[in-house]
């Protein structure tokens, strides 16, 4: 059986063959499974031929800015002065509650007082819960909410 071949049929760019495109081009899948990649995939052999992402190779992203390390060096200051107890407890600020794990909390929060965020007078120890539940509010603010 003899194909028409009209205007509008473009041969394969792959292969020169009328009928599919190169997207579909059976002999492409062909060639690139033999070199071991299909379509940004790389086909092991070992799982059966089932296509796994490629490792593309990235480096680690800097996104520590100046004003953050210079706030994260003060925290860190503050805190070796501030001992814990003899059982190695730190006491929590908002609820009194002894931690094992203290966070240094700003009294004043750093996005609305940003010039207080290295003042070692603006940090106390929280636990980790009264830290989340404060969020941005002033020491006034939350006391106030304390239960």
């Amino acid at each position: 059986m003899i194909e028409r071949i009209t205007d509008k049929q473009k041969p394969c760019t792959y292969c020169a063959q009328y009928g599919h495109t190169a997207f579909k081009c059976g002999r492409k899948a062909q060639d690139k499974a033999k070199a071991g990649t299909y379509k940004g995939m790389k086909i092991s052999s070992s799982f059966g031929g089932q296509r796994k992402p490629m490792k593309r190779a990235t480096k680690p992203m800097n996104k520590t800015g100046r004003v953050t390390k210079e706030t994260n060096a003060a925290t860190a200051r503050w805190k070796k002065t501030q001992p814990a107890n003899h059982e190695g407890y730190w006491t929590c600020h908002y609820c009194l509650k002894w931690t094992k794990e203290p966070v240094v909390e700003h009294m004043e929060s750093k996005t609305r007082r940003q010039d207080l965020r290295t003042v070692e007078s603006n940090f106390t120890i929280a636990c980790s819960d009264c830290n989340g539940k404060k969020l941005s509010k002033s020491h006034d603010e939350f006391c106030q909410r304390c239960p």
